[in-house]
């Protein structure tokens, strides 16, 4: 009941909930509470062998059955009175679903808020989700496992059962993905009612989400009576077949005194007196023997193994979609399947850490034990060997079932970094520290309950704070002992050396505890833990030992607090949420100010990657389109930098600098009239961290470095600084978000920018490669430094640098006769040219088809890079261009298998919808409004689909576009805003998917999507 109250409220509260119902959708409203009390059927077809088959059998195990045999009771008083006793204790357990939805949200309206409804309760729902989905739950899978545990007499059928249970939900949850189009017979069986639930809910409004009432369909209600019908039919099966008499015998037989089964002896090993070490290992030997022999333990690890087959069965059919396939197949597997076992693994590892670590004391062993001549620390190093194996067995699991499911499709990847990250770094570690946390409190307390407990409460209190952003990476120093799969930076390609940082910061803690607990346990001594207390003495070895691991950890998490806030100056959800409303709430005023507009730019950039610095001094001309006289500017500076600005015609001083906000503002002397010009110069000194990703060998960008708007500074009040959360907003005091004003003069790009006339300049090292986003360039190498100089005229404002080492390049002419030869450079990592054939022959055919529509291309040559796939070490990053450059990340293409046709259909989008992007930006730059992000993301989308139709046959596109506009009918659903307003910017990803599909279908109004895959 506690781990169901925890895992509630966490989920209640964490961004789990916010991801389903759509971020504006109150945590308690009624989309929620119907999902949440739907997935109760998970939670009693898991705990039915403890609430139902156990107490059932509870005579056999206590050695009662002789003495029940001896009163008058019939098999079916026998039999009910089991029955109902469980049935009650089921749905005491299980009601605890909606009491925390009930609790929960007025303990957060009186701790202060939250996305929920303070304290107003959705009685109806809750009620409703109790009847249809919580109630008929515990009849259907607690009947199930009761009929199984009378039948048979025994506990394993109904472990093989939740075992089972567990892999039909796997199933039903990621292979049968919620959509327009799965069939009725698919929502009829499903036995957790989840897909009849997103028939109805999946597509509900914002609003509805809120607070619509969950019809009683004819698929709902049938589904339901199918599986109340299944329960009963077996309970029925049960209560025929049961026999008081077989079940009272069998607990006769297993009474020692009646058992004349003769076991074989076990053999002995002979280990010399003086061989500590073989000692250690073999007493370690005896505690791992003893565990796997043990049922649960081998139904739990066939659990998961089977529970990894199925989630990476459902991921084989996710991995269909185009944007998955950009991945490499076992790292995909991976981000699907480690995920949906950890918490089990985590778990079954307190368990048994915990039974290891009491077994001597509950099998009445350990006086007979501690009088041997074994030394203490052996002993507990015994147990803790016995906890290692346990962990890397555990560990090895979701390899094990990926590996399974790679060979029975007949393609196993050859690279085995992501098995071996997997096993050591996210699992194996963050296991052995839960076990040995376990072990160190029950040395200390002698009380397993509470050694299994309170490692279990930090495990479930860590997710629950990751969830809800109270460890975001802020306070993540300080969070339970995990693989960071549950913080916002957990991607499964963190660098090695973050893993192994938080490894030795929580293993030392551990360690320290463990080293400190084994001197607090007096051997076969059960005295309060304040009396061993005061008889502890620790000698030089153990002092040392206590002194390295502290060393180890402070230097750990020492190192750890430099990454987070002095490199990468980390902060949370809840910091970043309040420093946008800071901002708005400064300087929101200056939204209508009069501002300069940018006319021509010119950037020198120095780059220092080996340093981190970058330098750059650079020059705007701006004039002032207004009416009204302009006194002062704005200005947006780079994190981790510094800025100066100087203008010598009208004079420029600084009057305001807000470091935290990093903004500043400057004066001018004498004010720049209406349609007058000026020449603002400014130096900029940062540092610069680029990519950080260990796919390109160093962290740190020392690899690599890109450039874009955000490295340099930026001019007038920039909007994309604003908070877009509607409820954050409300909760700092914010009125609804205004709509940006219709300004012709102005590019939606960037506020301060138009048409610009750009020139840049860049310098780096002579080993790095260097690419602009400029029409025309000029390079040379002078004392050692690479020097890059570009020219765009009439260009948007968004400038992108990339420099690069350790990569190959390779050259083709693209020849059209609507346009002069273009050199295409294609720069990539060394080891990355496999899906170089395809990269090129599909960007020959974007061309040509773009060349067709629009005429020659705006560039002279043509740039595609490969880049890591990690921004700063947690932003994914996205193909992008600009001018004549184009970036792929190496995931979204590189290093692929483009054999299959949706990975070289997606490829084909991408760069349509980029390469088209630069076509747009050169000849149809949208004006700043409302509608202008819609158009200006919409517009690439739509060129992009219009390459695929164009290479690719109907069935591929129908594909692709059934895929997308799904996805904009789910992003639609859970808008934060009203549907009837899409171009707010607000919504902005929305927005662009829906104009790009329009702009589409009216490019193509004959085309026909393929309406056995997918409906409109």
């Amino acid at each position: 009941m506690v781990v169901l109250v925890c895992y509630t409220a966490s989920a209640l509260l964490g961004a789990d909930t916010s991801d389903l119902g759509g971020g504006g959708v109150p945590h308690n409203g009624s989309f929620v509470i119907y999902y949440w009390g739907m997935y109760s059927a998970f939670w009693v077809a898991v705990l039915g062998p403890l609430l139902m088959a156990a107490p059932l059998l509870r005579d056999i195990r206590t050695k009662m059955a002789p003495l029940v045999y001896t009163t008058p009771i019939s098999k079916e008083g026998y039999f009910w009175g089991k029955y109902m006793a469980g049935m009650v204790i089921t749905v005491m357990v299980m009601m605890s679903v909606p009491v925390t939805i009930i609790v929960i949200p007025w303990i957060a309206h009186a701790l202060g808020g939250g996305q929920m409804f303070g304290h107003f309760t959705l009685w109806n729902h809750i009620g409703w989700t109790t009847v249809i989905w919580v109630l008929p739950a515990c009849f259907i899978y607690g009947s199930i496992h009761f009929a199984l545990a009378a039948r048979s007499g025994r506990l394993l059928f109904c472990y093989g059962f939740a075992l089972l249970s567990m892999a039909v939900f796997t199933l039903f949850f990621v292979s049968f993905k919620a959509s327009a189009g799965h069939h009725t017979w698919v929502e009829l069986i499903d036995p957790i009612g989840k897909q009849t639930l997103d028939a109805q809910a999946l597509f509900w409004s914002m609003p509805e989400r809120t607070a619509h009432f969950l019809s009683p369909s004819m698929i709902l209600i049938s589904n339901r009576i199918l599986w109340i019908t299944i329960g009963a039919i077996c309970l029925i099966w049960g209560a025929a077949s049961f026999r008081l008499e077989d079940m009272l015998n069998k607990g006769r037989k297993s009474s020692p005194s009646s058992s004349h089964r003769k076991h074989p002896p076990r053999p002995l090993f002979y280990i010399k007196s003086d061989s500590r070490l073989g000692l250690l290992l073999h007493l370690a030997s005896i505690h791992w023997s003893a565990t796997i022999r043990l049922p649960v333990f081998r139904v739990i690890v066939a659990a998961l193994v089977v529970l990894g087959l199925t989630s990476a069965w459902g991921a084989e059919s996710a991995y269909a979609l185009p944007e998955n396939q950009m991945r490499p197949y076992a790292q995909y597997l991976f981000t699907v399947v480690q995920p949906s076992l950890y918490m089990i693994l985590a778990m079954a590892m307190i368990y048994f850490a915990g039974e290891i670590a009491a077994r001597d004391r509950e099998s009445k062993m350990l006086s007979l034990i501690s009088a041997t001549s074994v030394p203490g620390n052996v002993l507990i190093g015994g147990r803790l060997i016995a906890i290692m194996y346990m962990a890397l067995l555990f560990s090895l699991l979701p390899s094990l079932s990926i590996i399974i499911f790679q060979f029975s499709n007949g393609f196993l990847e050859t690279e085995p970094q992501h098995f071996i990250r997997s096993i050591f770094l996210h699992l194996f570690l963050p296991l052995i520290e839960f076990g040995a946390l376990t072990l160190a409190l029950d040395l200390l307390t002698h009380k397993k309950l509470f050694a299994q407990g309170l490692p279990l409460i930090l495990l479930w209190g860590g997710i629950a704070m990751h969830e809800t952003g109270t460890i975001n990476e802020r306070l993540a120093l300080f969070g339970v002992p995990q693989p960071m799969i549950f913080s916002a930076f957990s991607v499964l390609d963190a660098d090695t050396w973050r893993h192994l940082l938080y490894a030795a910061w929580w293993l030392g803690i551990v360690g320290i505890i463990v080293v400190l607990a084994s001197h607090i346990d007096l051997r076969g001594e059960q005295k309060p833990l304040y009396i061993r207390i005061r008889h502890i003495t620790i000698k030089w070895p153990a002092c040392t030992s206590i002194a390295a691991m502290l060393i180890v950890t402070l230097t750990a998490g020492a190192t750890i607090h430099r990454n987070l806030y002095e490199v990468n100056d980390t902060q949370s959800l809840q910091e970043d949420y309040r420093d946008q409303a800071l901002y708005e709430q400064l300087y929101g005023q200056w939204r209508n100010q009069p501002r300069p507009l940018i006319t021509e730019m010119a950037l020198a950039t120095s780059v220092n990657p080996a340093k981190g610095l970058l330098t750059t001094q650079g020059k705007w001309t701006v004039s002032n389109p207004d009416s009204n006289p302009i006194t002062a500017i704005l200005v947006n500076i780079p994190e981790n930098s510094r800025l100066k600005l100087a203008n010598k015609s009208l004079g420029l001083s600084l009057r305001h600098d807000d470091h935290r906000e990093r903004v500043q503002i400057y004066r001018f002397d004498h004010p720049l009239a209406a349609g007058d010009k000026t020449t603002i110069d400014f130096t900029l000194h940062s540092r610069w961290q680029g990519f950080v990703d260990g796919a390109f060998a160093w962290p740190i960008g020392r690899d690599v470095v890109i450039l874009d708007n955000n490295a340099f500074p930026r001019l007038n009040y920039d909007r994309k600084r604003e908070l877009a959360e509607t409820n954050e907003r409300f909760r700092h005091h914010l009125p609804s978000r205004p709509l940006p004003v219709d300004d012709p003069s102005r590019s939606t790009l960037n506020d301060s920018a138009g048409r610009v006339a750009i020139d840049i300049k860049i310098s780096a090292p002579s080993d790095f490669h260097l690419y602009t986003s400029g029409i025309s360039s000029t390079e040379q190498i002078h004392d050692g430094q690479h020097i890059l100089e570009a020219k765009a005229d009439n260009a948007p404002l968004d400038p992108l640098i990339i420099a690069v080492k350790g990569v190959e390049k390779k050259q083709l002419l693209w020849r059209h006769p609507k346009s002069a030869p273009i050199p295409i450079s294609f720069t990539f990592r060394k080891n990355h040219g496999q899906a170089l054939d395809a990269i090129s022959k599909e960007t020959l055919l974007v061309l040509d088809h773009l060349a067709r529509r629009f005429g020659s291309p705006p560039f002279q040559a043509l740039n595609i890079v490969e880049t890591p796939q990690f921004i700063d070490e947690e932003a994914l990053a996205e193909a992008r261009s600009s001018g004549s450059l184009l970036y792929i990340p190496e995931r979204r293409g590189w290093l692929h298998d483009m054999r299959r046709p949706q990975a070289r259909a997606y490829l084909t989008f991408t760069l349509g919808r980029e390469m088209g992007r630069s076509w747009y930006h050169a000849r149809f730059l949208a004006p700043s409004s409302p509608h202008a992000m819609a158009m200006e993301e919409g517009f690439p989308i739509a060129l992009g689909l219009e390459a695929v139709a164009t290479q690719y046959d109907q069935k591929t596109t129908s594909d692709f576009l059934g895929i997308l506009q799904e996805k904009q009918q789910k992003m639609k659903a859970a808008s934060k805003i009203l549907p009837r307003n899409p171009s707010d910017i607000t919504d902005q990803p929305y927005a662009a998917l829906q104009t790009g599909i329009d702009l589409f279908y009216r490019w193509h109004p004959d085309f026909k999507i393929d309406s056995n895959n997918h409906k409109n």
